[in-house]
This record gives C-alpha cells, structure tokens and sequence, in this order.
C-alpha cells in the first residue's frame, strides 16, 4: 500500500509546507482582536496565542499547543470569541496531525459554532472540511459526507472557493472509498464546474488532479487517469504551483507504476527526489515508498527495505506514526518474503497499535488482516482465525466489500485446512455473494463513469461550440466551413456516446434482470428450506406426544417432554409467521377464514401464558364483554397477533407488574387491546416498531425475541383490513390497540366475562424449591444462573441428581447467592437483566470473597471477541449455545475432580508451588493467611475465629475457601506453621519448654504430643 495523495497534501498542510485548503495564519493576521491596554486577561490571551502561532508557523506543534492551550484559558475570561474561534482551530489541526481524531473533531466544532456566530462564512466552510477530514479515519463515513455537502450545498453563501473545492474533492474521494462512484464521479463533475466558475487555474488543476487520482486508485482505466494528470499539470505550470506539479509527477509516475513500466515509473520518482526540497520530509518519505515499491516489484528486496525504512524515518521527523503506517506493512511484507519472520511480526505489531491508538478502521482492518496472514505462514492456526476474524467483522462495520470478500475467502481456507468443513463452506459462501455483489457494483461503476465522461465531453463540446459562435463574427467564410465540420463531428460523437449510453442501459436492464432472478432464487431457496424444516418439526413433535400419553414413565421425564414439546412448537410458530412474511412479500398470502368460538379459544390462549406471569410476579387479566359468540375468522393468524402482542407485554414488563387483555366484540368489528404496566418505549424506539428484525437493544427483556413478532402482527392486520395503534409512556407502560373487521358473528352469551391469573404454575413451583437452603450433605455445591426460567429448570434438573444446586433468575441475584452460598461452580448465562454474565464474573473474580469460584459462562454468542471478552473477565470456561448437555456434564465433572485431585496434593510444606495453580486474589490470600499465623506463634489464645478476624472474612467464609483452596483446614496451616518453627527452635538448642511458649503452648506435655504426632518423633529425639 501506498499513501495517497491527498494524505500527503494533508501532511504538508499541516507541517506548514503548502496552502492546501486555506492560509488561516494570514487570514488570522487580519482578525487579530484589538488589545485594551487596561484588560490584563485580553493582554495576556493575546500573547499567548502570538507565542502559539509562531510555534505554529515553525512546525514546533507541541509548543505551539501548549501556548494555544493558555489562550484560550485567558480568552474565554474575557469572552474574546475572535481569538477562541481561530485558537480552537489551530488545535483542532494539531490534534489532526497527532491522529488524535476525536479531540480534533472536539476543538474544530467548539470552533465553527464561534466562526457562525462571527459570521465568517470562510472558516466556517474551513471547519466543516477538518471536522470531515478527523471524522473520515474513524470510518464514520455518515458524518464524513455530512459536512463536505454542507459546504456544497451553501456555497453561493460561502466567501471562500478553495474551501468549496476542497469539499468537492474530498466527498468525491470519500464516496470512491466507499464505492459508490456513481456519486463519487457526480461530485467529480460538479467539481469541474465550479472549478471553471471561479477562474483560477489552481483551482482547475486540483480538481482535474483529484479525477486523475480517483480513476488511477478505483477501478483503474490508465488512459483517462494520465488525461486528467496531464490536464492538473498544464494547469499548475500556468499558475507556477511547483509544489503541485510534483505531486502531478508523481501520480503520473503511479500510472506508468500499475502499467508494467516500472523503468519510467523509477525514472520519474528519481526526478521528483532530486527536485524536492530536503526540508520537505513528508514529500521526501512519499517519494521514497514509491522507489521502495518499484524495487520491490523487481524483487530486488534489499533497496526495497532501505528506501521503505527511508520513508518510515523521514515522516517520523514531522508526523505521529500512522503516516507510516503503510510503509510498515509493506516492508512487513517485504521481510516476510524474505524469510524474516521476526522482522516482519515486529513491523506488523508497530503497525497494529499505530493503527488502534489512532482509532483508524481501514488501518486497523488491513493490520488484523496482515497478521492473520503471518500468523498462517507460521501454521499457527487459533491466531490465524482470531486476526482474520476481527478483520472481517471490521470490514463489515466499515462496509468494505473487496476487504470483506478477501478475509471470507482466506478464513475459508484456514477453516478447510483445519477440517472445520462448515465453519469453511460458510465463509466460502460469503466470499462467493461479496464477489457477485463486486462484479454487479463494477458494472454499475462502469456505466456512471461513461456517464460522466459523456457529460464531461458534452460539456466541453458547448464550451467549443460557443467559442466558435462568438468567433464566427469576425472569421472567414474559410472558419465557418470549419465551425461545421466541428459541429458535425461533435454531433456524430454524440450520437455515438447516445448509442453506447443506450447499449449500456440495456446491459443494466440486463443486469437487473438477473439480481431479481437471483433474489427470487434465494427466496424460493428459503420459503423450500421454511417447509422442508416443519417436516422434522412435526417427526419431532408427533412422537414425543405419543412418549407423554404414555403412562411408563416418571414425573421428571413428564416434565422434560412438554418442555421438548413446548419449544418445538415456539419453532414451528416461528417457521409459519416466517413463511407467511414471504408469502406477503409476494402479494400470496390469503386468509384462512373457520367458524370458532372466540372467547374460549382466547381464554385457552391467555392461559398458556400462565407461566411467564409466574416467573416475574406479573398479574394476567383476561377481560371480554360477553362469554360466548361464534365468529368466522383465520383461527391461526389471530392466535398468533395474540401471542407475540402478549409475548411482548410480559418480555417488557417489570416485576410485579400488569397485563392487561381486553376484547371488545360487536357484529361489525372486533376490538383488541392489549396493555402493561412495563418501563415503556421511547419515541425514537416506537417510530421503529413493526419493522422486520428490529429490535430495542439494551431492554433487559426476560424473554428473547427474532424481530420478527410485531412485523408479523402489524403485516397481518393490514392483509386483513384492520387499524394497528401502539402508544407508550416511558415509565408507565405500553398500550397496543387493534381493530379488525367481522364478516360474521352469532352472540350466545351477553354476560362479560373475566379470568385474572396470578398464582405460580408447576415451573415457578420447581424454581422456588430449587432455591431453597442447600443441604450440609458434602456434595458439591453448584450455582445456576439463567433468565430463561425453562432453560433454568431444565440446567436445575440435570444437576440435581449429582449435586446440591442453588438457581438464581438474573445476575443481581445470582451474585447475593454466590456470596451466601460461597458454592463449588457457578454456570452463568451472558446476556441477562440487572447484572450481565460477564459484569457478574469480574465482580465475583474481584472480590476475596468468591475470587476461588469456578465460573463458567454460556452464550449463543459464539463469536471471538464474545469468548475473549468472557476469559477476560476473569471466565474459567465458555460454552456456546446451544449446548451438548452430555459436554457440560462432564466439563462439571472435571473441574469438581480436577479440584479433589488438587486438593489431595496440596502440602503445605511446598505451599509456593501449589500457589501456582492459583488466582493473583488466592495467592495474597494464602500468603496473608501464612503471614498473620507468623505473626502470631507465639499467642496460644490464637485461633481460626482470630485468624478470620484479621483477614476480614466471615469465619465460615474463610472455612469454606480455604477447604476449597487447600482441602484442608486453616487450624492445619496454624498447627502446621506452629510445629515447622518448634522445630528450628530446637535444632537451635532451646529448651522443650521455652520451644512450647514460643509456638503458642502453654502446656509443655500438650506440646510434646503434638509434636510427635506431627513430625512422628518427639522432641528430645529431633535435637539428637
């Protein structure tokens, strides 16, 4: 890689080398706010920033932030806004030149809010540029366009034309990147005209030297990029801008580079080294990459790597460590060709922190996936994955396609290497769409990049056109006879271009075409795939039923098979609400219209929902205002509107809560209206709801959900005629509304009926029996804690026959009963309310306490950074959703015998090297433990409840953890410390007697027994 022009134009702008968007120290010069000899405070804020500015002019950053820094201290006491305005500016270009994009971003807003209220349309338009250029490097690329079309779109407004053009330039390099060049070559083109507009030749020639960079860098066509070149430099010649004709040769050299012809690409980056100025250390170091590049297509890698770490040491003269990012990684992969993999790691490395201290997501992503690609060449496998990994996730956050085809293609072939045949065929899968999707965007770029050449020419044929007219006044009939041979030949071309456009929108048609059969393909692939799953669904469910009717078996396995069946049938909802949102979207989907009775099929379904009012207390009141009426209605579709509305009242209810569902029938039409009494929805979040798969983040919801539910609901209302309300108050709950037309309705019971659930079902029933007090029956103790009450039950269930089992329903709880409880193993679901998994880890693996627990999480994040997060917060195992439950046994299993084996070996004569296997929480633990035993050999009233004393731990707390530590006591290591020194002591001659006290014994024959039954002889017998 190399950097791009407008990165060096960036580079010399800010080191003080070049004008590139603006002089804002000249223009400051005239703004100087006057000084009042009487006003220290202006005095002072006006010294300061001179002191700054001149520090600014030299290059000299870091002083001259310094003084800007003291400035604005003085200045925003006496309210100077002409001198905060253009402080805040020069810092916001410091911490741009740094790579500290966010502050820049900070300073250059604080900037352009005083510039408006000065009304200085120019540094404005200034600021709107940096605060785009600090936004571009963090891809917040939204934020990026937003400002360049400020500027684009007020430029009639704007007292400054090279800021415009510099807007026009940059959004088109933008849009380009993000290969969008049907926007990219519109903003080009724009450009142009108002480049002409202005009628200065520098301004021309920046604009045709941007053209030339865009068709040189995207989609390359080397025939048009060097037109363009050639045009910048004709112009920057008129206009004298030497410095840009140097950046012109170089680029011109970069065409003549990627067209095989590195003899001519060499000749002209010499010509440009011997010319630049030796100050310039930003050109200098450009120009050395690019004679690295040429000696390393030669492999003549020796010269590549000195004129690769030529520039790397020149940029480093004037600019933070990411101008030398891409220097980095070529020569990284320069050295790794050569077979120097240290070297290479190393430069890799540099290049990795550079780009994360710097916050800079394309650099960031090319770095994981450089290191991915080392890390293969060095057959390690598990990092290999991990880098390239974070580089594909990263370049789907960036919305980089060529960067996500490429990591997809090369974890594909890690995996199928590695015999991970599936995890392969999935990333092959999305190497394969993200290369269609390439070929389809190449062809649309292809067409708007002839569109813009056509405008382009046509524009100049008028240009050519008009000239001729004004000219024909005064020419021959010799001229007029040329004027229409121009003429026609321009309009044959036209009518050429026209038939080659028309060609073109045929193929796009074309094109088109195939990207709905494509997705038509896809959708028929899914609806098949929706129907061939309901078959195994239905094998699966059939004979369970069958296995529940019968009456061999136990209570336990009667409570297994419904929970089986229960889900099985959630998953057959989900794959008919699935199939029938493709039906919609293919205008299929008709209703299935049956005589039922409607007020016990709702009562039936309201009471299936028995056991989500159980789990958080929540009231269920079903009201309706007669008992009995038959209805013609679709008996399938309304049970589902009926479940995923009272789905969503209990998944964002709160405890102790009200769900409320009300049904309001007359001949005409049936009213549903279904309420809660939750923490309600914010209007950002209800404008949203009943889009397809979305869904509120951070909702601390107790149920999960696809995102499907209410776009179901909302789709199937409108199929059938009806009105769907939602309306909500942050704090007080939710409300849904919905009207449906009744073809047919025959009343049999007027009374109103009313059924309120709010006793707990056999499941809550299981749960409060499972929480009750452990036994003291010696048999491991093991913590549960999961927000799916049914999953709960069934992790209960499992347990409960090996060990004593403790269950908790969030992370708040879960934590108060690890501290009561202290138990063996605790198994944590992630993603819970109040308390997370992962948060829940750390605090317990923090705190003396809990820190020896064994502690695994399980998640159906599956992803690496899901699992590292996990290990880094303190995680002894990670299991992935779903789960084999045989797997969690045994990982159980080995852990608790792991433990026994571990405790049986300890000795605490060679306490250091058991300490090994422990926790940095443990280890202090056990040497704070030795020491206060130490400190205390001589006190016989010395014991266990003292020792916990001075710990800080509950006597049966320290029990507890030093029997889970040790497998022994800690009147042990107390006898054990006691009868070591007694030892010593007498080796060093001391009498029996005077041995005893010194230990803690007060009675010398109690001494002697213990000692001999300690060391197994007595202590006349150690002496000898």
């Amino acid at each position: 890689m190399r950097l791009t022009a407008f990165k060096i134009l960036a580079i010399i702008f800010l080191s003080g080398s070049i004008n590139v968007i603006a002089n804002p120290i000249r223009k400051l010069k005239k703004n100087i706010p006057k000084q009042d000899p009487q006003t220290n405070t202006i005095k002072e804020s006006q010294i300061y920033y001179q002191k700054g500015q001149s520090y600014y002019k030299m290059a000299e950053y870091h002083s001259a932030e310094e003084e800007f820094l003291k400035a604005i201290e003085f200045a925003e006491k006496s309210q100077e806004k002409e001198i905060l305005s253009y402080t805040y500016h020069f810092l916001g270009n410091i911490e741009s030149w740094k790579s500290n994009f966010s502050q820049s971003i900070h300073y250059h807003k604080k900037a352009r809010e005083l510039f408006i209220e000065l009304n200085n349309s120019e540094y404005e338009a200034i600021s709107n540029n940096q605060i785009s250029f600090a936004f571009e490097p963090l891809g917040e690329y939204d934020s990026t366009v937003v400002y360049y079309q400020n500027n684009i779109l007020n430029k009639e407004l704007i007292d400054a034309s090279n800021a415009v053009l510099n807007s026009y330039q940059n959004i088109a390099a933008t849009y380009a990147k993000l290969y969008n060049y049907k926007l990219a070559y519109r903003y080009l083109q724009e450009g142009i005209e108002y480049a002409e507009g202005t009628g200065s030749k520098h301004a021309l020639g920046e604009i045709y030297f941007t053209a030339g960079q865009l068709f040189l860098n995207n989609h390359v066509n080397k025939d048009i990029a060097l037109e363009y070149l050639l045009k910048a430099q004709e112009n920057f010649e008129d206009s004298k801008d030497t410095q840009y004709i140097k950046l012109v040769k170089l680029s011109i050299g970069d065409v003549y580079f990627k067209t095989g012809n590195d003899t001519m690409a060499m000749k002209i980056y010499k010509e440009v080294s011997t010319v630049v100025y030796q100050g310039n250390y930003a050109m200098l170091s450009a120009v050395n990459h690019k004679i690295a590049m040429v000696y390393k297509g030669r492999e003549e890698y020796e010269n590549a790597l000195k004129h690769f770490q030529k520039s790397i040491d020149g940029m480093c003269l004037v600019c933070p460590e990411i101008q030398i990012f891409h220097s980095l990684i070529e020569a990284a992969r320069t050295f790794s060709i050569t077979g120097n993999s240290e070297q290479a790691f190393s430069y890799l490395n540099r290049a990795k922190n550079i780009a994360i201290d710097s916050e800079s997501g394309l650099e960031m992503a090319i770095s994981y996936k450089e290191l991915g690609s080392y890390y293969r060449d060095q057959n390690d496998i598990d990092s290999t994955i991990y880098y390239l990994e974070l580089a594909h996730n990263l370049a789907i956050d960036l919305g980089l396609p060529e960067r996500i085809q490429k990591t997809a293609e090369l974890l594909s072939e890690v995996y199928y290497s590695n015999r991970a045949f599936q995890s392969a065929a999935e990333y092959l899968q999305i190497a394969n769409q993200m290369n269609d999707s390439l070929a389809s965007i190449e062809k649309y770029n292809e067409v708007a990049k002839l569109e813009m050449r056509f405008e382009i020419e046509k524009k100049e044929a008028e240009i050519t056109k008009q000239k001729l007219i004004r000219n024909s006044f005064i020419a021959s009939a010799f001229l007029l006879v040329i004027i229409g041979f121009v003429l026609l030949k321009a309009y044959r071309n036209k009518k050429k271009d026209n038939r080659l456009l028309a060609e073109q929108k045929v193929e796009i048609q074309e094109i088109s075409r195939q990207l709905q059969q494509t997705s038509k393909r896809k959708l028929d692939f899914f609806t098949n795939l929706s129907h061939e799953i309901r078959t195994p669904l239905t094998l699966i469910k059939s004979p369970l039923e069958r296995i529940l009717k019968a009456e061999t078996k136990d209570k336990e396995t009667d409570n297994h098979l419904q929970l089986a069946i229960n889900n099985t049938n959630k998953l057959k909802t989900l794959v008919n609400q699935i199939l029938d949102l493709q039906k919609l979207d293919e205008h299929l989907l008709s209703l299935d219209l049956s005589e039922f009775e409607i007020i016990s099929f709702c009562k039936e379904t309201v009471s299936s929902f028995e056991g989500y009012s159980s789990q958080n207390n929540c009231k269920l009141i079903f009201e309706a205002n007669i008992s009995k009426a038959q209805i013609y209605f679709d008996q399938g579709r309304f049970q589902s509107i009926i479940t995923n509305l009272l789905s969503n009242a209990f998944k964002f209810n709160k405890e102790n809560g009200q769900v409320t569902f009300k049904l309001n029938l007359n001949t005409q039409q049936l009213d549903l209206e279904i309420s809660d009494t939750g923490k309600g929805i914010s209007n950002d979040h209800l404008k949203k709801l009943g889009e397809r798969y979305y869904q509120i983040e951070n909702s601390n919801a107790s149920v999960e959900g696809s995102g499907i539910g209410l776009a179901y609901v909302k789709e199937i209302v409108e199929l059938m005629k009806g009105k769907y309300i939602v309306s909500s108050e942050l704090g007080k709950g939710t409300n849904v509304s919905i009207s449906l037309p009744l073809e047919m309705m025959e009343v049999q019971d007027e009374i109103p009926f009313k059924l309120e659930i709010s006793q707990h079902n056999q499941f809550s029933n299981q749960i409060e029996n499972l929480i009750s007090e452990p036994n003291e029956n010696g048999l491991p103790r093991i913590l549960i804690v999961e927000d799916n009450y049914e999953l709960r039950i069934f992790l209960c269930d499992l347990f409960a026959h090996t060990y004593q089992v403790i269950c908790a329903k969030d992370g708040e709880e879960g934590k108060d009963l690890a501290f009561k409880h202290l138990p063996d193993i605790i198994i944590s679901d992630v993603m819970m309310p109040k308390i997370q998994g992962n948060e829940l880890c750390k605090t317990l693996k923090n705190d003396l306490n809990t820190s020896h627990i064994t502690i695994i999480l399980f998640t159906a994040k599956g992803s690496a950074d899901s699992i590292v997060d996990g290990y880094d917060c303190g995680a002894d195992d990670y299991i992935v959703k779903p789960f084999d439950t045989d797997l969690l046994l045994k990982k159980v299993k080995n852990i608790i015998s792991t433990g026994e084996n571990a405790r049986k070996k300890f000795s605490f004569t060679d306490i250091e090297r058991s300490k090994s296997i422990y926790s940095d929480f443990d280890k202090k633990f056990l040497d704070d433990c030795t020491s206060i035993i130490k400190d205390k050999l001589q006190d016989s009233s010395f014991t266990v409840e003292v020792l916990a004393e001075n710990i800080n731990l509950h006597r049966r707390t320290l029990l507890r953890k030093f029997k889970a530590l040790t497998g022994k006591s800690p009147i042990d290591l107390i006898r054990h410390n006691r009868m070591v020194k007694a030892a010593e002591l007498i080796k060093e001659n001391y009498r029996v007697n005077e041995v005893a006290f010194m230990v803690g014994y007060e009675d010398t024959n109690r001494f002697s027994q213990a000692f001999k039954q300690f060391h197994g002889v007595s202590p006349s017998a150690i002496r000898e």
